[in-house]
């Protein structure tokens, strides 16, 4: 498994979008706290139960 801080290191200019499909809340926040702040969901109904997350993530 990649590393996450080594993964923004090599991508420098690269922004990365984390896949949030079928994460627990817990896990998107976990990289929240990393400094993520682009999360990508394909399902409405997944977004929608995830609406208590912080306000300023992507």
């Amino acid at each position: 498994m990649i590393n996450y801080e080594d993964l923004l290191k090599e991508l420098k200019t690269t922004k990365l979008v984390v896949a949030s499909k079928k994460r627990p809340k817990e896990q998107i926040l976990y990289y929240y706290i990393k400094g993520q702040r682009m999360f990508g969901e394909n399902r409405a109904e997944e977004l929608l139960q995830k609406v208590d997350l912080p306000a300023d993530i992507e």
